[in-house]
């Protein structure tokens, strides 16, 4: 079990737009917790000059910050290893920049760590998203997400971790550009480690803007898929043709709402986009369902 005397320590990827930055560094500051926190922004695209300047207008409370330059290496999962690796907390929480922890969040996801390796939290989609209520509502606080029919994951913007569960598993896999939090549960849990999730650890997530944005973020996540898959199917996870016509059936519900509604819009971008990437690499999807 972790030391619960010692601190925790909490990595912020911080890439190229940090104009969100400031509003996550607030909610940090505010964390109530039993423990010290060490949050460490690794800059990823980020210089690290502006995340200084920022930190120093905004950042105020009982916990202490640093900043590195983790920018050997793009992308998120060269900078949440760059941070772990940086600390020598036996705790480790994880969130995005752009996204509002509550004040709740870290206590929430340290609680959970007493009786699990990794855990995850709660990520509420309506706070920020501008509407009123949708039917986006959240993510994990009845049950972690799956995949592929596969094991469930934690996605990285509300994530914890013993430390001594990243140094069994060498931390996220930077040769992954998407799904990285997806590998590291599953890989968690073919290691025999427990994952569970922490549903009072409320993370309030800013989805992107604009019916464009979020097909192309629903579009490379997909695109990924096949790499996910061809790596994971040997230990159970699965995809076949009938999960591509399901999506197929889902954007046609969504384009029904999309007649009526903003949420219905909004769904319709998101579930067009992973059907239009799964269909245009349905050859790589097909191949990695059939690896043994």
């Amino acid at each position: 079990m972790p030391d619960e005397h010692g601190d925790a320590t909490v990595v912020v990827p911080v890439g190229p737009r940090a104009e969100h930055l400031p509003e996550q560094l607030r909610a940090l500051a505010r964390q109530v917790t039993d423990r010290p926190l060490h949050v460490i922004l690794a800059c990823n695209g980020c210089p690290p000059a502006t995340a200084r300047s920022l930190v120093a207008d905004t950042w105020q409370g009982p916990h202490t910050i640093e900043i590195i330059d983790a920018a050997e290496m793009s992308g998120p999962s060269y900078a949440r290893n760059s941070g772990w690796r940086r600390s020598s907390s036996p705790t480790v929480l994880f969130c995005d920049a752009d996204d509002i922890v509550a004040s709740g969040w870290a206590q929430g996801l340290l609680t959970a760590l007493g009786r699990a390796d990794l855990v995850g939290g709660t990520l509420e989609h309506d706070t920020l998203s501008g509407l009123v209520r949708t039917s986006w509502g959240a993510t994990g606080s009845c049950s972690l997400p799956r995949k592929f029919r596969y094991l469930p994951f934690i996605p990285s913007g509300t994530l914890g971790a013993r430390r001594a569960a990243l140094e069994a598993l060498g931390g996220f896999d930077v040769g992954l550009h998407r799904g990285e939090d997806v590998d590291l549960s599953w890989r968690a849990q073919q290691h025999g480690m427990r994952v569970e999730r922490a549903p009072a650890a409320v993370v309030h997530v800013r989805r992107r803007s604009g019916a464009r944005a979020l097909f192309a973020q629903a579009w490379a996540d997909a695109r990924s898929d096949a790499v996910l898959l061809a790596r994971h199917r040997p230990h159970g996870a699965h995809w076949a043709i009938h999960d591509l016509v399901r999506e197929a059936a889902g954007v046609a519900v969504a384009a029904a709402e999309a007649v009526v509604s903003a949420d219905g819009r909004t769904k319709l971008a998101s579930r067009s986009g992973r059907f239009a990437g799964h269909a245009c690499t349905i050859g790589a999807l097909a191949r990695a369902a059939r690896r043994r």
